[in-house]
């Protein structure tokens, strides 16, 4: 960057990381209309950083009560056709502790993200230590996990917009400052529509100067680009994928980003109401501000804030490891050794059989192919490949290494989750697992060898068919520990044994053989041992001699259609329908039959 930050007052503690402060930067925070309120300890699991409006004396929440709109800036501005807005800022430019609002927890303060039960450092990708700009959020906006985007085709993170900033003040985490957004980035984190907006305090120097995304280019040369590869690569030091963009890694204009402000701030609305239901322990909604079902009295607001342990001003001691650099390789098209290496190393495989098939290979065989959080969210990345490929494909096989096809969640990793928080927050990942895998649009086929228990029976019944040799068993045994299925095993089984028969194998936990299960309808192809694979692979080529927009028409209707009155499901079949009318396969098709000749599909 051709600009150099100006270094906050009394900002940064005895490790080199930027703190949390009571006295920030003399321009933070509007005017000191909010102050922050620590408690805990900074970088332990115990650190809270609190709000309070300066003008009322009371707690308020940076995702509810804090304004979306920066009114006085507004008004103020030369330009009265530019909205300023509020922004929250979690991370200090060049830090790395993954300060972020939590939506869990009541008012909503700042902590540091939690990753196998330690605070969350992000990586240092050369050549960069931590964020490349002031990192936070828009208050009172929220992406919507039940809303697929239009531009995205994916859902939101169920998190509020996240803001990077690009001024030349460095911000202390907690500052509430005014920005003017000129531009987006459509990031696809993990299957997760997660948009980034670009913008720069109005205060700074260059805001005169930067009104919409091309005036970035131009003042900060390089930082556009810089942006894109640090999104891109940042999660690959951890073993994930690259990820994956929207708008073809193209940065929307200053329109285009308010208009995804205008959404998500309409989803937060639905949100506040009660309109959109989300649990309070996945979402807390309390506020002091709203006069709404989520408000709380001003006591009972600082009743939350005193229950959480004093501040401790010295923060904890950090590894060494915390500021080490990784290298990344831009060229994505690796050598062979390198691709057999990641292979090796990763959980969840995606290969591709022939030029029709995918085949998704679940690798954990030591485990019985037992699923854990890495292995979830590998999957999810592996899912969005699919998704984002251009590929024509026409069905996706899912198998696993070994001897089984999934024996459930790795229970040795869930016995040191203690705290429901935490629980939910790793369950929300395995559930982005299982709908990523319900929700591709190609047809799925699980191939079944050995055990599908608990949640590896509900990954299979997230498949479209289920191919199944002798000596599988099926089962959802997760009443004999305490709990119950969560991955969609009693709706997917009632479906297709019926309701009672579905309560009866998940409320005894029983284990059912192939046989039994194919006699109820819950495996569609019965095979000798060691051929599910094989014989999948069979039904998967067959699929592949139709057209691709035809079965995944097809499919989509079955699936949107069930459950629904007979007049409603025929009316969403007749939608698809008209959608293939016009399609190039379906003109092929007909062409073929008189032609006397097999078709070729161009899936389109």
């Amino acid at each position: 960057m051709s600009t150099t930050p100006k270094k906050p007052d009394a900002t940064t503690g005895s490790q080199g990381e930027p703190l949390p402060s009571k006295e920030p930067t003399s321009s933070d925070n509007a005017n000191r209309r909010y102050e922050v309120i620590e408690r805990g300890q900074l970088h332990t699991l115990s650190y809270r950083c609190y709000f309070r409006d300066t003008q009322t004396n009371t707690i308020v929440s940076p995702f509810h009560d804090i304004p979306l709109v920066n009114e006085d800036y507004t008004k103020s501005n030369e330009n009265q056709d530019v909205t300023i807005y509020n922004m929250v800022v979690e991370v200090p430019r060049w830090t790395n502790a993954k300060m972020e609002i939590n939506k869990q927890f009541k008012m909503n303060p700042l902590v540091q993200d939690v990753k196998n039960g330690k605070p969350r450092f992000v990586h240092n990708v050369f050549p960069y230590h931590g964020y490349l700009w002031n990192y936070g959020a828009l208050p009172q906006t929220w992406e919507d996990p039940n809303h697929v985007d239009e531009d995205t085709k994916t859902t939101g993170d169920n998190d509020p917009i996240d803001v990077c900033e690009i001024g030349t003040t460095l911000h202390a985490t907690g500052s509430v400052i005014p920005v003017k957004i000129v531009g987006v980035l459509g990031l696809i984190d993990e299957g997760e529509t997660d948009w980034k907006l670009i913008g720069i305090d109005i205060r700074d120097k260059l805001a005169s100067q930067i009104h919409d995304i091309n005036d970035v280019d131009k003042h900060l040369p390089g930082l556009l680009e810089a942006t894109l590869r640090w999104f891109k690569y940042y999660k690959v030091p951890t073993g994930k994928p690259p990820n994956q963009f929207a708008l073809n890694e193209q940065y929307g204009d200053r329109a285009y980003a308010n208009r995804v402000i205008d959404e998500t701030r309409k989803y937060w609305e639905k949100l506040a109401s009660g309109e959109t239901k989300v649990e309070e322990k996945v979402c807390a909604i309390a506020n002091t501000t709203l006069n709404n079902r989520g408000t709380i009295s001003k006591d009972d607001a600082e009743k939350i804030v005193e229950a959480d342990e004093k501040h401790q001003k010295e923060p904890a001691k950090l590894d060494a490891s915390v500021h080490q650099l990784s290298y990344v390789k831009d060229n994505e098209e690796r050598s062979n050794k390198e691709k057999k290496i990641m292979t090796l190393n990763s959980l969840v495989h995606l290969n591709k059989i022939s030029k029709n098939l995918w085949h998704l290979l679940f690798n954990r065989p030591t485990y019985h192919n037992a699923f854990n959080t890495e292995f979830a969210q590998q999957l999810i990345a592996r899912c969005q490949q699919i998704r984002a490929s251009n590929d024509i494909r026409s069905a996706v096989i899912v198998s696993g290494q070994g001897k089984s096809f999934c024996s459930g969640a790795d229970l040795k990793e869930r016995q040191h989750i203690t705290e429901p928080k935490q629980w939910m927050e790793q369950h929300h990942i395995f559930e982005q697992m299982f709908n990523s895998l319900a929700q591709l649009k190609l047809p799925t086929i699980a191939c079944v060898e050995g055990f599908a228990l608990a949640g590896g029976f509900e990954l299979a019944l997230n498949c479209d068919m289920i191919v199944a040799s002798r000596s599988s068993s099926f089962g959802l045994p997760e009443v004999t520990r305490g709990i119950m299925p969560g991955g969609g095993g009693t709706q997917l089984l009632a479906r297709l044994v019926g309701p009672a028969r579905a309560k009866q194998i998940a409320i005894t936990g029983r284990k059912l053989n192939a046989q039994e299960a194919f006699d109820m309808g819950i495996v569609q192809i019965l095979t000798e041992d060691g051929q599910a694979l094989e014989r999948g692979i069979e039904l998967g080529m067959t699929i592949a001699t139709n057209a691709p927009l035809a079965t995944q028409a097809i499919k989509q209707a079955i699936d949107e259609g069930w459950g629904k009155s007979t007049d409603d499901a025929k009316a969403i079949e007749l939608t698809y329908y008209k959608e293939l009318i016009d399609t190039e396969d379906r003109h092929e098709g007909i062409r073929a039959f008189n032609e006397k000749r097999k078709p070729q599909w161009k899936g389109n």
